[in-house]
């Protein structure tokens, strides 16, 4: 819980005190708790809970810092924690986010490791649809390289603060069982000002090692958030 309580406080004294030293910086994030943490469809907690929180720092010219903390998480210690740095680009009508992501582990020895990421982003009438694509090279913690791409829509249902989303992605490489995996996410989101709920399904096509628990298959999970 340390980067939660990290989160907490510069939710409460951040924005402030950017805003006075750095003109042309903004503060944003969240605090919240999910009752299943999945990455790329495949549960990190074992199916349980975990409490979550993002900080981003934003500068006016399209440069962002980003820390993303997850606790607890049953397959990689007690405690993820994600730093990002990284730019934003206008680009073919839409919007390009290149960035370098640090994966930290500080519970566990010998298990950070570091990763290239590109977000595209742009309108499509009343959707918002999203490509990413993450490229990590083997290193010294991870034994052979990473390679994941996917595709995310979603669409606002009208003024009512609902709206629903649906993402497919494909995964090569380290994190995967035999190779290679497709993961599916499929989402209805809730908007309450600061606060914002989320039921989510997500899963992948992994089959399930025999005794072993399965943290592959399609599971909803609940996750609520409040923004500052």
């Amino acid at each position: 819980m340390r980067a939660m309580l990290v989160l907490a406080v510069a939710a409460t004294v951040a924005p402030h005190a950017v805003a006075q030293a750095a003109p042309g910086l903004s503060v944003s994030g969240y605090v919240g708790a999910v009752s299943d943490y999945r990455w790329r469809g495949v549960s990190q907690t074992g199916n349980d809970p975990a409490a979550q929180g993002e900080l981003v720092i934003e500068h006016e010219s399209g440069w962002h810092g980003d820390m993303w903390a997850s606790a607890p998480t049953k397959s990689s210690g007690d405690l993820e924690i994600d730093f990002t740095i990284g730019r934003t680009f206008h680009w073919a009508d839409g919007s390009l986010d290149i960035a370098v992501a640090d994966y930290v582990y500080p519970d566990l020895d010998d298990a950070d490791y570091a990763t290239l990421v590109a977000v595209y982003e742009r309108r499509l009438g009343p959707w918002s649809a999203r490509g990413r694509l993450e490229y990590a090279p083997p290193q010294v913690n991870l034994g052979q390289h990473s390679t994941y791409a996917s595709i995310e829509a979603e669409r606002p249902l009208g003024d009512t603060g609902f709206s629903v989303v649906a993402g497919i992605g494909w995964e090569a490489g380290e994190f995967t069982l035999d190779g290679q995996k497709w993961d599916y996410t499929l989402a209805g989101k809730y908007d309450l000002g600061p606060a914002a709920l989320a039921l989510t399904y997500a899963g992948t096509d992994e089959t399930v090692p025999t005794g072993a628990s399965d943290v592959y298959g399609g599971s909803l999970s609940l996750g609520v958030e409040f923004g500052f």
